[in-house]
């Protein structure tokens, strides 16, 4: 065994072949390791592109359907102001259903604000269910969130409005007619194509 290794190490190409050997190892392990990397960002990504939170809602409702009027609900509102959902019509509505402590809807409400401030007509309304006002005031001030926000403490809109995954978007037109649902985190590609549904 000792032999092939001594006669390679005098051989005048001994040395090459050892520097080649060498080399090719490192340039495969090198290879593995950027695959792997590559594996898991993408898996990081799919994980977080569209990923839904589970919420727990007590007698949920069937959520509501697309082309019929979306179910009214009163809430309080950050300012304190306490009005309706149909209070809104007559300009698009953005509904969308969140919590403080889910990381998608974290992760998604900066391109909410940006949708909210180049839609001049455009309504956004974010409730947080099971949510009181004390954690979601400071937390939507914390966001910079200037759109409207309201803790659905006793999940009654949740309730309402079917949501048994976060975040939940319902996009409502000037009429108060339900044209889009969809659940998970949003592109700015899809809310763009989802903005078109109600303008």
């Amino acid at each position: 065994m000792a032999d092939w290794r001594a006669r390679i190490r005098e051989s005048k190409y001994g040395t090459w072949v050892v520097l080649l050997v060498t080399t090719a190892i490192v340039v495969v392990g090198a290879w593995a390791v950027s695959q792997s990397r590559a594996g898991d960002d993408s898996a990081e990504s799919a994980e977080t592109a569209g990923a839904v939170s589970q919420i727990q809602v007590d007698d949920v409702a069937a959520a509501p359907k697309v082309g019929e009027p979306a179910p009214d609900f009163t809430f309080t509102d950050s300012s304190g102001k306490t009005m309706s959902l149909s209070d809104l019509q007559g300009e698009p509505v953005w509904l969308v259903f969140a919590a403080t402590w889910c990381q998608g809807c974290r992760a998604e409400m900066p391109d909410v604000q940006a949708a909210f401030e180049a839609n001049e007509d455009l309504n956004v309304l974010t409730v947080f269910t099971g949510e009181s006002p004390d954690v979601v005031e400071p937390y939507a001030q914390r966001m910079g969130l200037t759109f409207q926000t309201t803790a659905d403490a006793d999940t009654q809109a949740s309730r309402l409005y079917g949501v048994l995954g976060i975040p939940a978007h319902y996009f409502i037109d000037s009429e108060g007619v339900l044209r889009e649902h969809r659940v998970g985190i949003l592109s700015e590609p899809l809310i763009a194509e989802s903005l078109k549904s109600v303008q």
